[in-house]
């Protein structure tokens, strides 16, 4: 039991900013879910993901951060 309850809680802190995005109906939510599911296990796309749901004008930084890494 305390297993499942341990992988439970660490599904939910993985998809935390899926859980923000979806909360807060962010405008690029799915994008976002897309992005935790496949990077998500690195921290810094993590923070990025987390600091983009829940700042309104980081929406722009985090594009800009994207479009460098998908170019090279």
């Amino acid at each position: 039991m305390k297993f499942l309850f341990f992988i439970l809680l660490a599904a939910a802190l993985y998809f935390l900013p899926t859980i923000i995005a979806y909360a807060r109906r962010h405008n690029r939510r799915l994008l976002i879910a897309k992005i935790n599911l496949t990077l998500g296990w690195t921290v810094i796309i993590w923070i990025l993901l987390l600091i983009w749901v829940t700042r309104g004008r980081m929406e722009d930084l985090v594009w800009i951060l994207l479009r460098r890494i998908r170019i090279r």
